[in-house]
């Protein structure tokens, strides 16, 4: 599953990939604990769910902190919204 998190506190976004998305919520607030879901995509393959992840990330490499965290911005959100709607 790809997921889309944001944190107020970091305003940032966290693009990133797990099979249980709870899970990878819980530790993720271990050390931020305003991390909340904002969106996900769940497909059949896991290869695929790769693959778009990793265009995300080049995609928006402009808005990077670092590894899998971006600036949060509305207009980052939306364009993620309109990939992922590519998918459903």
């Amino acid at each position: 599953m790809i997921y889309v998190m944001h944190s107020e506190r970091q305003q940032a976004l966290k693009i990133g990939i797990a099979k249980d998305i709870d899970q990878r919520l819980m530790t993720l607030r271990t050390s931020c604990p305003d991390w909340e879901v904002l969106r996900h995509l769940s497909l059949k393959s896991a290869m695929i769910e790769r693959r778009i992840e990793q265009r995300l990330h080049k995609q928006f490499r402009h808005e990077n902190i670092e590894r899998e965290l971006f600036h949060y911005s509305i207009g980052l959100l939306q364009e993620i919204d309109r990939i992922f709607a590519n998918y459903q």
